[in-house]
């Protein structure tokens, strides 16, 4: 006889698995995050770049919105102010990110 491990009747949500970092970043960083980055998507990189300041001053360790911030000033060609922001990235996540 078989039994299956999970239940079918499982969301579909309850599958997935949040860190305990994510769920210390506060609730006005990743809305700020999630602003700038409905902007980039929307290609308005400049106004993305505020919220992901916004989003780096209410949780400095934010290394998501830094990386996003390079990719904004990529899109904006500002190059040395790309690489900052991937860096920051790159050492705040501990070379994960």
């Amino acid at each position: 006889m078989f039994f299956p491990l999970s239940s079918r009747a499982q969301s579909p949500l309850s599958r997935y698995t949040v860190s305990a970092r994510e769920l210390s970043i506060p609730s006005k960083a990743h809305q700020a995050f999630d602003q700038g980055t409905d902007l980039l998507l929307k290609n308005d990189a400049a106004d993305s770049l505020l919220h992901f300041r916004r989003a780096v001053a209410a949780y400095a360790s934010y290394y998501e919105a830094y990386y996003e911030m390079g990719v904004a000033y990529l899109r904006l060609s500002r190059v040395s102010d790309a690489e900052i922001a991937f860096q920051k990235s790159i050492d705040l996540s501990d070379s994960q990110y």
